[in-house]
């Protein structure tokens, strides 16, 4: 008979490596991997024709709460299920400031390329 593995060692909020993805933290890291990245192409692609080049709209405001609701579902997917890099190996922390600083940056960069592309 084998004996049961042991959290010991691992981070809070990690899973042992026997322990079932929970069905949150599965939906969180599709979100914040594909789902809010898809949301945020298509805005881009509505947004700039919608609020006439520099002139912000409802859109705008959609965009950004979609690039925040992104940057907590990953510190939630960190502090709370253990989360992991794109690649599945385990994340740091560092990881996930990392993507609180860059990619809402990177959004905003984005964001002043379509709507200089609109003019």
């Amino acid at each position: 008979m084998s004996e049961p593995t042991s959290n010991a060692g691992l981070r809070p909020g990690a899973p042992s490596d026997d322990a079932p993805a929970s069905s949150a933290g599965c939906v969180l890291r599709l979100y914040w991997m594909l789902g809010g990245n898809l949301a945020l192409v298509l805005i881009l692609a509505a947004a700039p024709g919608n609020a006439g080049g520099w002139d912000v709209g409802p859109w705008d405001g959609v965009y950004g709460a979609v690039v925040l609701s992104l940057v907590a579902a990953r510190a939630l997917d960190l502090a709370r299920y253990g989360g992991t890099r794109a690649d599945g190996s385990p994340a740091a922390q560092g990881d996930g400031l990392r993507y609180a600083l860059v990619w809402p940056a990177v959004m905003l960069g984005a964001w002043i390329a379509a709507r200089l592309l609109a003019r």
